[in-house]
């Protein structure tokens, strides 16, 4: 036992001396070694590699003012009173605050040279000089000292750039990340939104929609009141009031709408605009598109130009000040025909919600008159009583017409077939049918038509009327 104890002595007393060791002795051994080499033949800080740090490293909060000038101009940030970062000029718009980051990293806080020439030619070999520099970084910290770094050529190699501090008699060596945040000017750090963002869950909320082509209105689709919508005699939410009162196309409308969820542009060409820049852009005379939509409240209106040989717009956005650039991809329907607004069936029409319908056909004439709905449904023909299922393979017929393309209608023609849907809430439509060929029916709606369907669709219609009129019972 008496062997034992001075070994437990010895070990406790180790025990006890590794952490002051480590805390407290080796720390201050180590922080000596390290300070000696930390500092560079020019007083930089180096990194663990021993590469050095032009300026730094700094912080982002200890940056008062960034300001970047080259050919393109150059930009500024700044940290306003309410310590948040701005864009010079550009204060209203948001900025890309990745690429911002971006920047303060590469060309500030984090500003890690690859290598330092530490014999160098003429500064002028290298486009360091103010009147050669590609760009110049000038930078305040929020204690009021100040830098200014020249950006020079690239390297031969092309994969570096040469750089240099004012007052420092160094050349030093800088990667490629400089240019995307470098060589650009203030309009390609604002992001191109050009609209106010739209839940995604709630893009059928806009409540109305137009556009104009050269200035003249071309379409208009609003969306229904709830009562609006309770007496509607078509499916979906949105009804035409211009050219005439066509169903919308539901899958294509939709597509609309949902470009509105965040409507941006390819890229920013201008802020801060000007009347020459809208004559620039021809947004003065002879534009061409014209967008206006309503949402919670608030109206929107876009303007913008004709395609462009770049398959692009320019498209103009009062309300946020900007003018940009926008694929014809993400604005197809600026240059789509009526027909694509359109839905291809013209009795896309709630049977339930129908009062009457009265024809005329070559070989007589029909009234239906319809109360009751769903299983009780019942129907009189030329005022006595029919067969309901009869009656919903007729109206089946009727709903199987649609629409096949463009046609104009003939002069002095008079219509074969007329139809005459009243709904139960006093609505009344109206659709006139007229022969332009063998295949071809044009018809109206209301006094207004650009379409033709089927003549075979028609004739499946007036044959169903022709067995009704026999008294038949229709069962396909």
């Amino acid at each position: 036992m008496k062997k034992i104890l001075p070994i437990i002595v010895f070990v406790l007393i180790l025990a006890l001396l590794i952490p002051l060791y480590s805390y407290i002795i080796r720390p201050s051994i180590q922080d000596d070694t390290q300070e000696e080499a930390k500092i560079g033949t020019h007083g930089e800080t180096l990194s663990s590699l021993g590469r050095p740090f032009i300026i730094g490293p700094m912080s982002e909060d200890d940056i008062s003012v960034l300001k970047v000038t080259n050919a393109a101009g150059g930009f500024e940030f700044f940290r306003a009173e309410d310590n948040e970062i701005y864009l010079r000029g550009a204060e209203q718009h948001i900025y890309n605050s990745e690429l911002r980051k971006k920047l303060y990293t590469n060309a500030a806080t984090y500003l890690l040279a690859i290598e330092k020439l530490e014999e160098h030619d003429d500064l002028a070999v290298y486009a360091l000089t103010p009147e050669t520099a590609l760009a110049t970084v000038e930078i305040t910290d929020t204690n009021g000292n100040y830098y200014k770094l020249y950006i020079g050529d690239k390297l031969a190699t092309g994969g570096s750039y040469y750089a240099m501090l004012d007052g420092r008699d160094a050349v030093y060596v800088l990667d490629t990340m400089l240019e995307s945040v470098l060589f650009c000017s203030a309009r390609d750090y604002i992001m191109p939104l050009m609209l106010p963002s739209i839940d995604q869950n709630d893009y059928a909320s806009i409540s109305s929609f137009a556009i104009k082509k050269d200035g003249e209105p071309f379409i208009e689709i609003v969306k229904m009141t709830p009562e609006e919508e309770a007496e509607s005699i078509i499916y979906g939410q949105h009804k035409m009031t211009f050219p005439a009162q066509y169903t919308p196309s539901a899958e294509n409308f939709t597509l609309i709408l949902q470009s509105f969820i965040s409507f941006t542009a390819d890229r920013v060409l201008e802020f801060g605009i000007t009347e020459e820049m809208l004559r620039y852009y021809g947004f003065t005379t002879g534009m061409k598109y014209e967008i206006n939509f309503s949402y919670g409240g608030v109206d929107y209106v876009l303007y913008f130009s004709g395609k462009t040989d770049d398959n692009t717009y320019y498209v103009y956005s009062p309300m946020f000040d900007l003018i940009g650039e926008i694929s014809e991809d993400k604005v197809s329907y600026l240059e789509w025909e009526l027909i694509k607004f359109v839905d291809q069936l013209i009795f896309m029409i709630d049977i339930n919600s129908i009062a009457a319908i009265d024809l005329t056909f070559p070989n007589g004439t029909a009234a239906f008159l319809l109360t009751g709905e769903g299983d009780t449904l019942s129907v009189t023909y030329n005022g006595k009583a029919m067969d309901t299922t009869s009656f919903r393979y007729f109206y089946k017929s009727l709903m199987s017409i649609a629409i096949e393309g463009y046609e104009t209608l003939p002069e002095d023609t008079l219509p074969y077939v007329t139809l005459k849907i009243t709904t139960r809430s006093g609505q009344v439509l109206d659709f006139a049918f007229y022969e332009v060929g063998s295949l071809k029916s044009f018809f109206t709606l209301n006094g207004k038509g650009q379409f033709y369907v089927h003549r075979d669709h028609l004739r499946g219609v007036i044959s169903t009327l022709s067995k009704i009129a026999a008294g038949e019972i229709i069962t396909e």
